[in-house]
């Protein structure tokens, strides 16, 4: 089999160079139908020509010194065409007589494998055509693979209707592949192939667009001369295609064609794109923030055909996340199989405080007679914090309370910590205050006589039965000071007392008593006789009523007499002034003497 190759360098990079070994003698070279014999130092050469604006590699006989502009598809470059003559080829008969057509097809760049319908990797189910000559199968879609020959199956070729207005055959490539020319045959049993045609092709079996030109026109290809000879042309630029449709547009005596499909399958990864990691903070007053990241997941491919991303980011986004890290995977998917994977990771944090609750500041009063209070605020210290979980207080109130707090102001500090290490404190105070006023205990009313007859007055010392106390706990301050003001002298009449006890706190607290002084319960009086024997102006008084006299004093006869009065050896002596010059007056046992109540 031979070739006729048609190619426009849609993915062809520079020229090839062959060195000579050994020179090559009557090689046999096929130009199109014709089988010539090189002469000595000639050798059979793709010779690139233009042929009505397509490129056509041609084999020719030509002088093994000689560069000519070949596609790039061997093993070694070839300097570029403003260096010809650096190049030099020969070639064997076997690259003369078969196709160069590499078998891994992308030998320094090229894209030009056979995709399976010849060889039928491509099962009959997967070519289709528009019409059947006489509905028969011996015409049908299977019989269109290159090379085809006749056999019990059917003929050698697919044969259109006659009336087919819109010819075509159509192989199902299976899978996207880059897809970069065609060969064609014709007929292997009648006189009849296709002389031209144009490739639609398309990616989902609906929408079918032309191969273009480089000016953007659909490309007409030249077909074929004859019913064997496979003629190749290749597109001006690759497609990426799953379906390939032929449609003849002129053809000899009827169309028949067998056709092979070049190109390579699409290995290129489709572009996946996801947003980069991101930090985002919970929504205030929540565990979790809402993200959309539905249209920052992208991908996009090779065959212009939108891959397909697994798991869809519409069916993802928008979505509540809680406190931590989240990766999210997606996968794209060409409609070659080609898949791409990109993560990114989403961390919500929580920078919000917890809330924390203290009690008010309050005041409280110690306890009756007592200087403390005891208060329990365990159960009122309490927080919460919006990712739901009890944040931990420091110190714990359950160790802190209850507990008893003397007079005074008391500050209270707790500290909320969250999962997230956020804080928040709260203080109160607690003020104890003493409000109980001390106790002072002062003497009851009391009477006493006097003690000194002559100055009416009594001598007295309650310094040591006034007392105070508090409940603090602290001996509290009593005005007057008792021990300044006892013992007092004080005078016949009630005498008031009264006393005011300040504790620590300002409380205060009075009492009063009353301190009455009398006159003795017994006077005398008696007719007192002149006595002029005594030298001495004194008058001497029995012993009697010793309780009244010696406890409480004598009283003077008659006022202002009375200037002193001395106590010795149980004798009361009263000294004074008689009313008469140089007299005085005596009281003895033998005077009458009489005593009444003077109460």
């Amino acid at each position: 089999m031979y070739y006729i190759v048609f190619v426009n360098f849609y993915s062809f990079s520079g020229l090839i160079c062959h060195t000579c070994n050994t020179a090559a003698t009557n090689d046999a070279c096929n130009t199109g139908g014709n089988t010539v014999s090189c002469s000595n130092n000639q050798v059979c050469k793709n010779e690139i020509r233009d042929n009505n604006g397509n490129h056509q590699i041609m084999k020719s006989c030509k002088d093994s010194s000689t560069c000519f502009n070949e596609e790039a598809r061997n093993a070694d470059r070839c300097h570029p065409a403003t260096s010809p003559s650096l190049c030099s080829y020969c070639c064997s008969t076997d690259l003369c007589n078969e196709p160069e057509i590499p078998s891994d097809g992308q030998s320094a760049g090229a894209c030009i494998d056979p995709l399976g319908v010849e060889d039928g990797t491509i099962p009959s189910d997967q070519l289709t055509v528009s019409s059947v000559y006489n509905d028969h199968t011996w015409y049908g879609a299977d019989r269109g693979r290159l090379n085809a020959e006749e056999e019990n199956a059917g003929y050698g070729g697919w044969s259109a209707k006659a009336n087919d207005s819109n010819p075509w055959i159509q192989a199902d490539l299976g899978i996207l592949n880059e897809v970069t020319g065609v060969i064609t045959q014709g007929s292997n049993d009648w006189n009849e192939w296709v002389t031209s045609y144009e490739v639609h092709h398309s990616v989902d079996n609906t929408n079918f667009q032309p191969v273009t030109e480089g000016s953007g026109q659909t490309a007409v290809f030249t077909g074929n001369s004859d019913q064997n000879t496979a003629v190749t042309n290749m597109f001006h630029t690759g497609v990426f295609a799953r379906y390939i449709r032929i449609h003849p547009t002129d053809w000899n005596e009827h169309i028949s064609l067998r056709f092979e499909v070049l190109g390579c399958p699409d290995t290129e990864q489709p572009i996946l794109t996801c947003p980069s990691d991101a930090i985002l903070n919970t929504v205030m007053g929540a565990a979790t923030v809402s993200t959309d990241y539905s249209s920052a997941v992208t991908a996009s491919d090779n065959s212009a055909a939108l891959p397909t991303i697994s798991p869809d980011p519409a069916s993802v986004f928008p979505v509540s996340l809680g406190i931590g890290a989240q990766d999210f995977t997606f996968t794209a998917t060409d409609l070659s199989g080609n898949a791409n994977t990109c993560t990114f990771t989403i961390t919500v944090q929580d920078t919000e405080q917890p809330t924390m609750t203290c009690p008010s500041d309050v005041i409280l009063n110690t306890d009756i007679g007592a200087a403390t209070v005891s208060i329990d605020y365990s159960s009122t210290v309490t927080a919460s914090d919006n990712s739901a979980a009890l944040p931990t207080i420091s110190p714990d109130p359950l160790s802190v309370f209850p507990v008893s707090l003397g007079i005074g102001a008391q500050p209270f500090t707790f500290t909320a910590t969250d999962s997230s290490a956020n804080t928040n404190t709260c203080t109160f105070t607690v003020t104890v205050q003493d409000t109980e006023n001390p106790t002072l205990t002062c003497p009851f009313d009391t009477t006493v006589d006097i003690t000194y007859i002559c100055t009416d007055t009594a001598l007295v010392d309650y310094s040591k039965s006034i007392n105070a106390s508090d409940n603090s706990g602290t001996v509290p301050n009593i005005s007057p000071d008792p021990t300044t003001l006892f013992p007092a002298i004080l005078e016949i009449g009630s005498n008031p007392f009264t006393f005011t006890v300040t504790d620590s706190s300002g409380n205060t607290n009075n009492c009063t008593f009353t301190i009455k002084v009398q006159d003795l319960k017994f006077r005398f009086r008696t007719m007192v006789h002149k006595h002029k024997s005594q030298s001495k102006n004194y008058v001497m008084i029995a012993k009697h009523h010793t309780h009244s006299v010696i406890q409480c004093g004598l009283h003077c006869l008659r006022d202002p007499l009375c200037v002193s009065v001395q106590f010795g050896n149980g004798i009361c002596q009263l000294h004074g002034i008689s009313e008469e010059e140089d007299e005085s007056y005596i009281i003895t046992n033998n005077n009458m003497v009489h005593y009444e109540n003077t109460q």
